[in-house]
């Protein structure tokens, strides 16, 4: 009894004088100090793209389009108007009458691979504007889960020319503008199309969208030879939205529009669990706390986007926020290393230095993808 009664605490102590990353939180506009990273900043866009929570129907494409290039910016920002235009467009292409179009729109990153001609972001980046067409495909009778039909959805959104409007750091629309800009084809995790939701138990390792534009854009970002190792300096860039709390850690915050980086360290997933425990993480069940273990689709946060095991995302210390899905995952080398899809604590409030965790993709899984999409 003496033995058990001194064991407790023994463990007790091991826990809590475990090694814990602290997150360098904070938005910043420039890393000077790493110029490589700072380099990618021309490669990585403010990504548009419809959202199907509101629709509006266009009589006269021709007419409607003249008239949204007439509205201002006060009235409907730039990159929204365009996004209508780009569907009201192929409304016309396609000879869809009457032209039903997604008003709504979603804001996250992008960024350039290879060529400069390969765009990569999060697929629920984009899941909202496929999820509509899926309603279109079941209005037109045709079943969408029988034998076969998985590879006909495929068919039909691998060559869509998917409306988006890309925006860079300096807030010039570089994509979407030009009727001559289009999306040739489109590569995602296409076993989830299976799925009767599209949205629905979709996995952090599954995020992931490679889209193939039919005009470079510039230089590309290059995927790291491998991955780093834990503790190995880790940045991204993006747009984050805008946030109120880094300041009580005299840090700065993002004013919701701007370019930043951020920057942290590579994490070791094993360690992910008993670094949220350190701080306010999130709801709590039955003393359970959302690690990687807990946020699977359907478990302890069904809202959150978790990993199926430890070794199928990247997880990293780097400071996010709503906007920054989409942005790479970078090493010192300016070299992408991962994809930006979701993190923890949910409430902004609840983040420290010390409970910050950011994950994603894998390295590996973007190389695989970028493989498949190149040799299409």
């Amino acid at each position: 009894m003496q033995l058990k009664n001194l064991l407790v605490p023994i463990a007790t102590i091991m826990i809590l004088s475990s090694p814990v990353a602290v997150a360098e939180i904070g938005f910043y506009k420039d890393l000077n100090k790493h110029l490589a990273v700072q380099l990618t900043k021309g490669s990585i866009f403010k990504v548009y793209a419809p959202n199907f929570e509101t629709y509006g129907s266009f009589e006269n494409p021709e007419e409607d389009i003249k008239r949204l290039n007439q509205m201002s910016d006060d009235e409907l920002p730039k990159p929204e108007r365009l996004l209508l235009i780009a569907q009201i467009r192929r409304c016309s292409e396609l000879m869809i009458k009457p032209c039903i179009v997604e008003t709504g729109s979603i804001r996250g990153t992008a960024f350039l691979l290879d060529d400069g001609k390969t765009l990569a972001t999060v697929f629920h980046n984009i899941d909202l504007h496929l999820i509509n067409l899926r309603k279109i495909y079941r209005s037109m009778k045709r079943p969408l889960y029988e034998e076969g039909e998985m590879e006909k959805q495929k068919a039909l959104f691998s060559t869509l020319n998917f409306p988006l409007i890309l925006v860079n750091a300096e807030g010039k629309v570089v994509w979407g503008e030009d009727p001559a800009q289009r999306v040739t084809q489109l590569n995602l995790k296409w076993e989830m199309l299976k799925r009767r939701k599209l949205d629905g138990d979709l996995r952090a390792e599954e995020d992931w969208a490679l889209l193939k534009l039919n005009q470079s854009l510039g230089e590309g970002l290059k995927l790291a030879s491998a991955p780093p190792k834990f503790g190995e300096r880790v940045f991204t860039g993006g747009f984050p939205q805008v946030t109120e709390t880094r300041a009580e850690f005299k840090r700065p915050d993002s004013d919701g529009e701007s370019f930043y980086f951020t920057l942290g360290e590579a994490l070791d997933p094993a360690l992910v669990d008993q670094r949220l425990a350190g701080g306010a993480a999130g709801p709590r069940q039955s003393g359970l706390l959302p690690g990687p273990g807990m946020i699977m689709g359907g478990g302890l946060m069904s809202h959150m986007r978790g990993c199926s095991s430890t070794a199928s995302c990247f997880y990293t210390t780097a400071d996010g926020q709503s906007g920054l899905s989409g942005a790479p995952f970078l090493n010192e080398r300016g070299e992408v290393i991962g994809i930006a899809a979701d993190g923890l604590p949910v409430d902004e409030q609840d983040v420290t230095p010390e409970t910050r965790t950011f994950w994603g993709p894998t390295l590996e899984t973007l190389r695989a993808g970028l493989k498949e999409l190149l040799s299409n």
